[in-house]
């Protein structure tokens, strides 16, 4: 189905009228997907090793710009939300954009930003990496495909050491205004 959903974006982002301001402005975004929270370390008990698969969804708002005139590059800024099912968690953080334009309706881009984890009554913090790819749906409406790998701090307390870390893959619809 996914490889489905693939093939119809590049089809359909080919038959969009070239516009050089595809992935100029403002934006915002919905998405749904799935991600995966893992923990390791040591607590009173013994030593820990376990991960969360969850599914999530969420929203993202932003900014982009082509570089120049007639440049295939794109700069941009986007703040996202998103909600785990698995321990009602809650995710959140701020990221730096920079794309390559492979065709006059596709787009493909890399990230890495800031993000904040709401769980367990903890808020762990650290770093986002990660990539994707859009497809020009229409003059304001994109797919995305998008992947974030998330790298918390320790979380130390007396004699003990947690260390989280996180995936998320995710698909969604992008809106320009």
């Amino acid at each position: 189905m996914a490889i489905g959903l693939f093939a119809t974006a590049i089809i359909a982002s080919q038959a969009v009228s070239a516009n050089d301001d595809l992935f100029n402005g403002s934006f915002g975004s919905l998405h749904a997907g799935f991600g995966v929270i893992k923990y390791e370390g040591s607590i009173f008990s013994g030593p820990i090793k376990e991960s969360d698969l969850s599914f999530l969804a969420g929203g993202a708002l932003g900014y982009r710009t082509t570089v120049g005139t007639d440049s295939p590059l794109v700069i941009g800024v986007e703040a996202d939300l998103n909600y785990y099912s698995a321990g009602s968690d809650l995710r959140y953080g701020i990221s730096g954009l920079a794309g390559f334009k492979v065709s006059e309706n596709s787009l493909a881009y890399l990230r890495v930003g800031y993000g904040k984890l709401a769980r367990d009554g903890e808020d762990l913090d650290g770093m986002v990496l990660g990539g994707g790819f859009e497809f020009k749906l229409t003059n304001d409406t994109n797919m995305r495909l998008d992947y974030k790998k998330l790298n918390y701090k320790d979380v130390d307390f007396i004699d003990n050491s947690i260390r989280y870390d996180g995936h998320e893959i995710s698909a969604g619809m992008v809106f320009s205004f």
